[in-house]
């Protein structure tokens, strides 16, 4: 034993460390999957050291973290985000329980795809506990292949099977017509939901005024950004805010106004969309309902929503093959155009600058306010003042982005925040790299404290024309 650690501490040992590594890639001894399982203890640590020492801007910087998580993010995450959600709610019983007068009926479209189902169905009843009082309605569109016979029975689980194949939205508004909600949520059988899912829809519904549609931020399986709500462009396409992005990017993560949602995760009102008629069957079967639905809440003074707080995973399994599904949305697409002609010409034309995507088309002017640290107006008197102003700001209708010095924002604090529709800057993004990819759409920078104001003033300058305020 002595001699194994001395050759495992001498040079030679050391300097021929690759070698051996590669010889065992090559016998085949070690699989792709088990390679990544050795490096990912070392990968979170290589990354930071790599990250501060690059020579690149902040923004280059930026960037790479965003590419970084993309395209390996189980490797810095520990394995595949998926997986650890199914390790959550694996062997969990599919049983939801009979209640008298449900918050929220959770619609669920079912056409084949059992596994999915049953997936979808184990995340809803793990976290039944932290969510708002529910029903689960389950529409079966396959008569030919039903599926949800295989689901066990529950008092709060309803069963609808469809005579004849109706598609998406003729199902969904079969669903809501027996739904005793005061809300209605139109879920994906191929999504997987997290803790918290529903109860931030309804508080983000409640907390916002004239609130009509919620949508939750979607995961794609690897943990990525599928979509944090949609931009509609001039020429009536989608641009998914987010797509491919950190979840944790402070960019993404505030509850802010968006033109649409998608159905994967849809919630409503159900006297709005009782009102409104539904989804409009001139869609039928698929494809655009909810972005007609969407601008036409919007037509009346309402507002769409999207609240990050919510996450929902995706995996996007398709009911209808690729060519059916680019013929439906072409079709459908043009419905939509020609119904919002009116409307469409005050949207973006380009999707160059997500900046101003994001933005709320009649949001004031951009603020950047920069202080030590998330205010906590519990705790101390400048915590209380900087919250005020932060609070009045957004109110009066500013885009308020809070970058903490510290760059920690993870706490409740930060929270209420975001709640508050505040964009904020955390760790690992910087503000020099914000500055550099937005800083010229900022009018003011608010700097707190004298160093501070040392430390940034010269930053400020070089990224932005935007007036410095202390």
């Amino acid at each position: 034993m002595a001699e194994q650690m001395k050759l495992s501490q001498s040079r030679s040992w050391k300097l021929t460390q690759a070698l051996r590594f590669a010889s065992r890639i090559l016998r085949g001894e070690w699989a792709l999957g088990t390679i990544a399982d050795s490096m990912r203890p070392h990968v979170k640590r290589w990354g930071r050291t790599i990250y501060l020492r690059l020579p690149l801007s902040p923004a280059a910087k930026n960037r790479l973290l965003e590419f970084a998580y993309k395209n390996a993010g189980p490797l810095f995450e520990g394995h595949g985000y998926k997986d650890s959600l199914l390790d959550e709610f694996r062997g969990q019983p599919i049983s939801f329980p009979y209640v008298d007068e449900p918050v929220v009926s959770v619609i669920i479209p079912v056409y084949r795809g059992l596994d999915d189902l049953h997936n979808c169905l184990r995340s809803l009843a793990a976290f039944i506990e932290t969510e708002p009082a529910l029903e689960v309605i389950l529409v079966d569109d396959c008569p030919s292949e039903p599926v949800t016979h295989a689901i066990p029975d529950s008092g709060g689980l309803v069963k609808l099977f469809n005579r004849e194949n109706l598609g998406f939205l003729l199902t969904c508004n079969r669903g809501a017509g027996r739904a005793r909600g005061r809300y209605l949520c139109f879920l994906n059988s191929d999504t997987m939901v997290t803790k918290g899912w529903l109860r931030s829809l309804v508080e983000a519904f409640e907390e916002t005024s004239k609130a009509a549609v919620i949508g939750s931020m979607l995961l794609n399986p690897d943990g990525s950004i599928q979509d944090s709500g949609w931009r509609i462009l001039q020429n009536g396409w989608g641009y998914p805010i987010g797509r491919g992005g950190d979840p944790r990017n402070g960019a993404y993560t505030y509850r802010r106004i968006v033109d649409c949602v998608t159905g994967a995760c849809f919630f409503v009102s159900k006297k709005i969309f009782v009102d409104l008629g539904g989804f409009d069957p001139v869609y039928a079967p698929a494809f655009y309902e909810e972005f007609d639905f969407a601008f036409r809440v919007q037509a009346q003074g309402l507002k769409v929503i999207c609240e990050p707080r919510s996450k929902v995973v995706h995996l996007g399994s398709a009911s209808y093959g690729a060519e059916m599904r680019d013929q439906l949305s072409e079709r459908n697409h043009a419905k939509f155009v020609k119904r919002f002609a009116d409307t469409l010409p005050k949207h973006p034309t380009v999707t160059d600058d997500e900046f101003q995507l994001r933005k709320e088309r009649d949001k004031g002017p951009v603020v950047l306010i920069v202080d030590l640290s998330v205010p906590h107006s519990d705790r101390y008197a400048v915590g209380i003042t900087v919250s005020r102003y932060i609070h009045q700001l957004a109110e009066a209708g500013w885009h308020v982005v809070f970058a903490p010095f510290d760059g920690k924002a993870d706490d409740s604090a930060a929270e209420i925040l975001e709640r508050q529709g505040i964009e904020i800057i955390r760790n690992p993004w910087t503000i020099e790299g914000w500055l550099a990819e937005n800083g010229r759409h900022v009018d003011y920078v608010w700097l707190s404290r004298p160093d501070i104001a040392e430390s940034l003033i010269e930053i400020v300058k070089a990224h932005s024309s935007a007036r410095i305020v202390y």
